[in-house]
């Protein structure tokens, strides 16, 4: 959550308008989970981010920590969790970034 809010809350908020980015949430998030779902997360993600962009003009950035770890949780987790549910056999080996190194220079040294 650290690394979005000082990407893209920093860099991209001040650039739009305060009505642009929760319009453009809306569209992201209902072009991506397209489930029953959709309406409960955007509307809980709009006033999220509407009472962040509020905080964020009076300097406090921390409110963008709440919608960004709500989207990540109600909707990157669950989307992560099924992808790898779903293509589970394509998975060749799961670890660390150690263990994929060591896994790789195993298997694929030249």
């Amino acid at each position: 959550v650290r690394t979005y809010v000082c990407t893209y809350v920093r860099t991209y908020v001040p650039m739009y308008p305060r009505t642009y980015v929760p319009m453009y949430l809306r569209t992201y998030v209902h072009t991506c989970l397209r489930t029953h779902r959709v309406q409960e997360i955007l509307c809980e993600v709009r006033a999220l981010m509407e009472k962040a962009l509020f905080e964020h003009s009076e300097g406090n950035l921390e409110g963008h920590r709440k919608w960004i770890d709500f989207l990540l949780s109600e909707y990157y987790d669950p989307m992560y969790a099924y992808q790898m549910k779903n293509k589970s056999e394509r998975i060749l080996f799961s670890g660390t970034s150690d263990m994929i190194q060591d896994w790789l220079g195993n298997h694929y040294s030249s």
